[in-house]
Parts: structure tokens; C-alpha cells; sequence
């Protein structure tokens, strides 16, 4: 035994002790998860890969306004950033120009935001006030007297799915009489005054590697109700490779030194006070016990040692949830109340004890028993009315939970061995896609992958690899068609920017062997390319440099490196320019620079990365200027430019028996149609957006809508993309931008 090994037995042997004998706790310690370098380390988990930016970089300007006309008075201006600075103003105005955010008798303040995020402004003046925040002379924002009294604040998220009010909307909306404020009442309106039908101990180590004490219930109403004690034995905060077998042990004894809380899941109806209305999963987390003895709901967990994050996104990322931003009215989204689902209990995900009544055989009953009611639920949610947006099309999950007990549940222990039709070979797949979906598809990605997607677009295929085969749902992975289609996307998000797979446990056991399942999925996308300096497959440590795609536009063109991943300093160069000209950039280095050119056509920009370790990457892109653009991309407004062009895409986003279920709607009966686009761009990495992405590729039961090899298509990307380099702003349509 190595002395590395030693003393890690020794360490772990002496918190098995301590677990054994010693059970005081003192809650008022707080130990801190180690500082995360992310220029260096992979820090993206439990998080989704777009976070619903409030604000996208760059330049923009807040006008201090006042309600009433000619006002003289004096003002403070606060302004918070999300990276906990302030800064402090303070004006005056002599005659206001009132409710006018263009009026040049209003006080302005220019600010920069380096990286897309969210900030916070606070107007204070015995004057009745008003705030606006624009870009390019549009307004972003504007609040009238959020601050109390007469006083504006604009609050703008860091993220508008991961935030106290989103967390505050969500259990808002799943608890509406505020029945569920602790676990006693949880556990109480749930029936488990009563006992708990199923009682289940083990280890989860795919997922979180918590140790879990499980009970299970049927509702009377004939829902589900699952709650767990949930235990973590850490050697350090953080680390993955501390979530060992003692959380088990720390389980089955229900030693308080580690417990972490309580996490609470329930089957039934949406809404309270109608029995017979749909019934969707409703997801909790209560604290350890306070003073009184009371463990109360909380708005935010720190699941994985690497830092909070709100309710319920966390839980939404591998429950098959859909984080849309809040409704204008501060509601939470029907569409995303209704995504959350239960998984299914796979036994190869978790590690069982020896110990006479919680080994793997002696818990089979009830494992079964629960994947029953998981199954019952699957199909409930099947037969929603087809006509619900963005309902969830469960014939995979249904085929994992099912065929994993012979088809009809009628085995009596699960089957880890169990294949997917999608998944087996036939003449037409390549050898070893059994073994890939066994030692990849399965431990990795099946589990979150197959609670995703929806029913609509199933009826429009094309082919791959000589299979007839849909794409509108390829993102539950159910075939080995449906996820080759995803190759390029695999390779970058897996093998260059490690931003999946989503949790750090997962993630950690994906890298931890590079030879093993990372060289088996890489030898299954073509093209593959993402080996390191020494042509091994590696886990992601180098820099990846994200200056996005090709632009054209006027003179000048901001650029911003700050979605680029593993990476602290960055170095811009112009490389080339069209003959006689003279292009500059502001900044040879920094996250962004600006380029200001004086003729018209290609200029090509180098941007470098680098991070700690001594690891660098190079990404170029070709900026076109074309003086005679009109609008400009600083114009762009959705009202005026994006609406035109996504009118096109009303023929299926819309309400229609054809398209029954489609998540969203681009024609006029969408009231929200500005918030419902926004919700599928990403300020921070906007040639990733959604938007884009599905108009541009075959992953879109309607098929390519946006050519990019013709001139009307690359036309409509470049608005597209510009308007969104630009932060995304609405207009002044008085209904749409209202």
C-alpha cells in the first residue's frame, strides 16, 4: 500500500470512527468548499449550460428620469454587480425631461459589463422617480417604485432560472396554500403520519453519491410521495472522490454528524383544489432541524460542495426539467411546472450493504414496487391532452422502466443487462453499440436524457445511417440514430468544454479512467478531433477561445471572449484586412476589444486564450464590415427585424392538431412571443443559442429553416445573430414590447 493510499485509509478509518462514537453536531459550523479556479477546473455542475442571462456584455447606459415634467431635485444613484462591487452617484436635475429615457434633461450613466450577467440599480430622491436601462438608445429595462415609495430599483439575475425569486415562484406555485413550509407538514399532507409503503437504504453513485434512506407512499388521490434522508460523508468539500461507500454507513445508521437534509418529491395534482386536474412532479428540499426542531423548505442547496444554487433548477437538470424564465407577472411558467419527472430506481446506479435486510436481494421488492409507481406515473403523463405545450413524450422512459422487468413487470428483480430496441444491433449500426449504450449511454447520459424532449414533430424523419428515423425528439437519446446526430455537439461539450455530463460525480467517474468510456463514446463520432498536445484523449483542462461565428456588420464591431471556458488571459490580433485599409483594436488584451475599421470587407481577428496551467487556444473569425448595412446591427430590434423572420417558422409553432404539443408558439396568438424568443437565446454565448441552433440544423422536427448556403438564409442568420450580440432588445411596439 502506497502512502498516498495509507493515509487516506487512515483518514477515512478515522471518520468511520468518529461517525461510530461520536454524535454531537454543531450546527453553526460552516465548513467552505475550496476556492474552484475555473480557469483551470471544470466548475459547471448542476447548472444549465444557458443560465438565462438578465444582461448580455457590454456597453450600456441607465437615464436617472423623474414621473413628472421639470422637476429639480437631487438624487443617489447605487449600482450593484454581481461580482459584489458597488458603486455609488450622485446628481441632480435641474428641469427633467420626465417618463422620456431619450430626453437629454435627464441624468445618464454609462456602465460596461465585462460579462453577461445581472445587475442592480437603486434610485433614492424625495422627487417621484423613474429608471431606465439601454443599449444602443433601446431600453433593456425600466422600473417605476420597486425601491418603495417613489423610488426605482431594477434587479436584473444573474440568472433568470436560478435565482430566491425564481425559487420563491416555484414553491409558489406547488404549494399555493403554503401547506409544505417544513417536512413535518410535507410529510403530514402526504400520509406518512401513517407510515411509508416502501423503505429503501443505499448509495446513489452515479448521481449526487449521497448515502439515501428512502420512503415511498401512494398518495390517496392515488399520487406519489417520495421523501429521503440524505447523508454525505466528506473528506473535503467539493471533491467527488470523497462521496465514498461511508455515506452509506452514515445512512444506515442515520448518524447526524453527516446528515445534509431532506429531499422531498411529490406526484399530484397541479392544482390544490381540484383532485381531478393533471398531476405533475413537485420537488422539495428541507434543511436540517432548527432550534425548534423544525426542518424548514429551502430556497436554495448546495448539492455537489460547489456552491448554492435556487430551487428548483438543481433538481430540474437530471429530473428531465425545463427552467423557463418567470412569466411577465413574476409567475412560474406552466410549461416548466409541468416538465419535472420521477427517475427510475436503477439498481447498477447505486451500491447496496451486506448487512442482513439492506442488501441488493432483500430491497428488490421494494425497488420494484417503486419503479411501479415511477412506471404509473410515466404513463399518467403520457396521456396528458396532446394538445399541452411542450408536453413530454415518455415512450422511452417507459420502455427503460419496463423492459428492465420483462416488458410487463412481471420479473422479479431489475435487469441491469436490459437493451433498448433503439440501442441493439442490427444490420444497419456498427459493431459495439451494445457495449457503448452498457458502459456509456447508460451509466452516463440515459437516466436525465430519457426525461427529455416532447411529442410533437415525430411524424417528420430523415435518414441516418439508413434508418428512417425522427429528430424532433432526438434529445431523449433513445436511438443510436437519434444520438449520433448530436456528434459535433458531443464533441464539444463533452471532450473540449466539459459541460457534460451535468453532475460532478458523473462527470468525475466519466473522466476518471480516459481510456475506458471516453475513448469507447469518442470512437463512435465521426470526425473526432479533440485529442490533446499528445494526441491522447483527456479530460478537459485545455482552454477553449469562443469568439463566435462569422459576422458582417458596421464599423465598429465589439468582441467579447467572456464565454470562452477553462481561461483567464486573453490577446486579440488582426490578422488580415482588405488591401489599403486600416483596421485597429482597442485592446491588445482584456476579455473584449473593439474593432473600428475605415473600408469595407474582410477582417480576420485571432483571439488566444490562456489559463494558469500554461494551456492556450486559438480561435479566429472573419468580421465583414458593410458600411451600407441598414439597420445596423446596433438598430436591430425584435419588433422590427427578428419577428419578420421567425413569422416563417408560425406555420408549425403554432396552436394545431398537426403539431399538437410544440413547445412554442411564433404566431400573433402568442401574447409573450418577445419573452418565449428570449428564452432561446444565450446572452453569454449567443451563437449557441437555441434559436439558432435549431433553425440551422437537422436536431428540429421541422428541418433546416435557416439556410446558411443561400443568400436570403445567411442574411437572416446575421440579424439573428447580431440582434442578439446586441443584447437581445425588444423595440417600441406599444403590444409587443409592453
Amino acid at each position: 500500500m502506497g502512502n498516498k493510499t495509507l493515509k487516506l485509509f487512515i483518514l477515512a478509518l478515522s471518520i468511520a470512527l468518529t461517525a461510530c462514537f461520536d454524535n454531537s453536531r454543531d450546527d453553526t459550523e460552516v465548513i467552505e468548499p475550496p476556492p474552484i479556479n475555473e480557469s483551470v477546473t471544470v466548475n459547471h455542475f448542476l447548472r444549465f449550460i444557458n443560465t438565462q442571462a438578465s444582461l448580455a456584455a457590454g456597453e450600456y447606459v441607465i437615464v436617472v428620469a423623474t414621473k413628472g415634467n421639470e422637476v429639480t431635485d437631487d438624487y443617489q444613484l447605487t449600482i450593484d454587480y454581481d461580482d459584489g462591487t458597488s458603486i455609488n452617484f450622485s446628481g441632480s436635475w435641474i428641469s427633467s425631461g420626465g417618463m422620456d429615457h431619450s430626453s437629454v434633461d435627464n441624468p445618464t450613466h454609462p456602465i460596461s459589463l465585462a460579462v453577461s450577467g445581472g445587475l442592480k440599480v437603486t434610485l433614492t430622491s424625495t422627487a417621484d422617480n423613474y429608471l431606465y436601462l439601454t443599449r444602443n438608445g433601446h431600453i433593456i429595462a425600466e422600473d417605476d417604485d420597486s425601491a418603495g415609495g417613489s423610488n426605482a430599483q431594477m434587479a436584473l439575475d444573474n440568472s433568470k432560472i436560478s435565482s430566491a425569486s425564481y425559487a420563491n415562484a416555484y414553491y409558489q406555485a406547488v404549494d399555493p396554500n403554503a401547506e409544505r413550509t417544513t417536512l413535518s407538514s410535507w410529510k403530514t399532507l402526504n400520509g406518512f403520519d401513517n407510515g411509508a409503503d416502501q423503505h429503501l437504504t443505499f448509495r446513489d453513485r452515479v448521481d449526487l453519491g449521497y448515502g439515501r434512506d428512502m420512503y415511498a407512499k401512494t398518495r390517496t388521490d392515488g399520487g406519489i410521495a417520495i421523501y429521503i434522508e440524505n447523508y454525505v460523508v466528506q473528506l473535503g468539500p467539493g471533491d467527488a472522490s470523497t462521496y465514498g461507500p461511508l455515506s452509506l454507513n452514515a445512512a444506515l445508521t442515520a448518524n447526524q454528524n453527516y446528515f445534509i437534509g431532506n429531499s422531498a418529491l411529490e406526484y399530484s395534482p397541479i392544482d390544490p383544489n381540484d383532485a381531478t386536474s393533471d398531476k405533475i412532479v413537485k420537488m422539495f428540499f428541507f434543511n436540517i432541524a432548527d432550534e425548534n426542531g423544525q426542518r424548514s423548505r429551502a430556497l436554495e442547496v448546495d448539492p455537489d460542495g460547489r456552491g448554492f444554487k435556487a430551487m428548483p433548477t438543481p433538481c430540474f437538470v437530471c429530473h428531465g426539467g425545463k427552467p423557463l424564465p418567470l412569466n411577465p407577472d413574476g409567475s412560474f411558467p406552466e410549461q416548466s411546472l409541468r416538465s419535472a419527472k420521477m427517475n427510475i430506481l436503477d439498481t447498477e446506479h447505486f451500491t447496496f450493504s451486506k448487512t442482513s435486510g439492506h442488501t441488493e436481494q432483500a430491497l428488490q421488492p421494494a425497488i420494484k414496487a417503486i419503479n411501479q409507481l415511477v412506471h404509473s406515473a410515466y404513463a399518467d403523463m403520457q396521456g396528458w391532452d396532446d394538445a399541452i405545450q411542450g408536453k413530454w413524450n415518455a415512450d422511452f422512459a417507459i420502455e427503460l422502466d419496463t423492459g428492465a422487468y420483462a416488458g410487463d413487470f412481471s420479473a422479479v428483480e431489475y435487469d441491469k443487462d436490459f437493451i433498448p430496441i433503439g440501442w441493439q444491433k442490427n444490420g444497419n449500426r456498427p459493431d459495439g453499440i451494445e457495449r457503448l449504450y452498457k458502459e456509456v449511454i447508460k451509466p452516463h447520459c440515459a437516466a436525465c436524457h430519457s426525461l427529455l424532449g416532447t411529442n410533437s414533430g415525430a411524424n417528420r424523419t430523415t435518414q441516418i445511417n439508413n434508418e428512417s428515423v425522427s429528430l424532433a425528439n432526438a434529445i431523449n437519446l433513445s436511438n443510436y440514430e437519434q444520438f449520433i446526430s448530436y456528434s459535433d455537439l458531443i464533441i464539444e461539450l463533452v471532450y473540449r468544454r466539459g459541460q457534460m455530463p451535468l453532475s460532478l460525480l458523473n462527470y468525475t467517474t466519466f473522466w476518471r479512467f480516459p481510456e475506458a468510456a471516453p475513448t469507447l463514446l469518442a470512437s463512435f463520432l465521426p470526425g473526432f478531433n479533440a485529442f490533446d498536445g499528445n494526441g491522447n484523449i483527456s479530460p478537459p483542462q485545455v482552454p477553449v477561445a469562443i469568439l463566435g461565428e462569422n459576422r458582417t456588420s458596421t464599423s465598429p464591431v465589439s468582441l467579447n471572449a467572456s464565454a470562452s471556458i477553462l481561461s483567464e488571459t486573453f490577446s486579440w490580433k488582426l490578422l488580415s484586412s482588405p488591401s489599403d485599409a486600416t483596421g485597429v483594436l482597442s485592446n491588445a488584451t482584456g476579455i473584449s476589444t473593439v474593432l473600428t475599421a475605415d473600408k469595407d470587407g474582410d477582417y480576420t481577428i485571432e483571439l488566444t486564450a490562456s489559463n494558469e496551467a500554461g494551456f492556450s487556444d486559438v480561435e479566429q473569425t472573419v468580421i465583414t464590415i458593410n458600411s451600407l448595412m441598414s439597420p445596423t446591427p446596433q438598430e436591430l430590434t425584435f419588433s422590427n427585424d427578428i419577428q419578420p423572420i421567425i413569422s416563417a417558422c408560425s406555420g408549425c409553432h403554432r396552436e394545431s392538431e398537426n403539431f399538437a404539443g410544440i413547445a412554442v408558439y411564433f404566431n400573433s396568438s402568442n401574447l409573450n412571443i418577445y419573452q418565449s424568443v428570449l428564452e432561446r437565446v444565450d446572452l453569454n454565448d449567443p451563437a449557441s443559442s437555441l434559436l439558432l441552433f435549431k433553425a440551422t440544423t437537422l436536431n428540429h422536427g421541422g428541418g433546416i429553416r435557416i439556410k446558411r448556403d443561400t443568400v436570403e438564409g445567411e442574411q437572416n442568420y446575421q440579424t439573428l445573430l447580431n440582434w442578439i450580440t446586441h443584447g437581445a432588445p425588444c423595440g417600441d411596439d406599444p403590444i409587443v414590447c409592453s
